[in-house]
């Protein structure tokens, strides 16, 4: 998923992206190369060089919260890296940590993270 999360507090928030969605690859096989391209008009999320989903920034996310287009992403963030296994992911049904043992690897392994300068 690209998804972007946004709002006051964790508890009154908002998000826009891709929802729920497959790829024609299997993750498990190989590392891949996941980028996220940001500049002052869009986000775009990419997959080994290709784009998967792309919001505008050129809208206001919030009318009321927020005074001008783009915000609050017009500012750097921080990454936070997420493998996420249960919750609403796999048609919402409960995840039972014994199905991880027939996992080949269960392992969230980062390679490398770069940012370049802000555009």
């Amino acid at each position: 998923m690209g998804t972007l999360h946004y709002g006051p507090a964790w508890n009154n928030k908002a998000d826009v992206g891709t929802k729920e969605r497959t790829f024609p690859v299997d993750f498990s096989k190989d590392f891949h190369v996941f980028g996220l391209d940001w500049n002052s008009d869009r986000i775009q999320w990419l997959l080994d060089g290709k784009v998967f989903h792309e919001e505008t920034l050129r809208r206001n996310f919030w009318d009321g919260l927020y005074t001008a287009q783009g915000q609050p992403f017009d500012k750097e963030f921080f990454f936070i890296l997420n493998l996420a296994v249960g919750g609403n992911f796999f048609g919402g049904e409960a995840f039972d940590p014994s199905e991880a043992q027939s996992w080949t690897k269960s392992t969230f392994e980062i390679d490398w993270i770069r940012k370049s300068e802000w555009r």
